[in-house]
């Protein structure tokens, strides 16, 4: 399954200059996607990379939130860059209290 690698950098492009200007909602609309993408199997190389540049940037933004480190990781995985995946993935469940995502109620 391929994706369209330009509409993906588009919104890389839009979503981070609607962060610069303060328009976090419509960004985070933008960013989704990236999770979305983390995620799921079957996108390309480009596709990834570009998830994890969105991803970065989010992380840069919200530090403590394990939701977004944890599809950091993912993005990660998916790159092949398994080593920084992994620590990237202990620090996502140290932030939720180490609980694994499996484990939690909500």
């Amino acid at each position: 399954m391929q994706r369209q690698p330009e509409r993906v950098g588009r919104h890389v492009q839009l979503g981070t200059a609607q962060m610069n200007q303060g328009k976090f909602n419509q960004a985070e609309r933008l960013f989704r996607g990236s999770w979305q993408v983390a995620y799921s199997p079957g996108h390309d190389e480009m596709a990834y990379r570009e998830a994890l540049k969105k991803l970065e940037k989010l992380v840069s933004l919200e530090p403590d939130d394990w939701r977004l480190a944890e599809a950091l990781g993912a993005a990660q995985y998916r790159l092949g860059a398994y080593e920084e995946a992994l620590s990237t993935l202990r620090r996502a469940k140290e932030m939720r209290g180490g609980v694994d995502r499996a484990d939690r109620k909500s």
